[in-house]
């Protein structure tokens, strides 16, 4: 697995079907998968973005 767009610790996952989706999600721990955002690839930088504040918002979060 590559991360994308620079973001650490964020993947995405392509759907080939109609517009082209893509599920951008991180791994936390061994067996936890978060779904950050998803998007049609018209919309995949915009989305990106976003999904990066929200990980960073979560990791934030879930600090000691």
């Amino acid at each position: 697995m590559e991360t994308v767009g620079g973001a650490h610790g964020i993947f995405e996952m392509r759907i080939h079907a109609g517009a082209g989706c893509r599920v951008f999600y991180t791994v936390v721990g061994n067996t936890v998968v978060l779904l950050l955002a998803g998007a049609t690839k018209k919309d995949q930088r915009r989305t990106l973005e976003r999904a990066k504040v929200y990980l960073e918002d979560y990791r934030k979060r879930m600090k000691p």
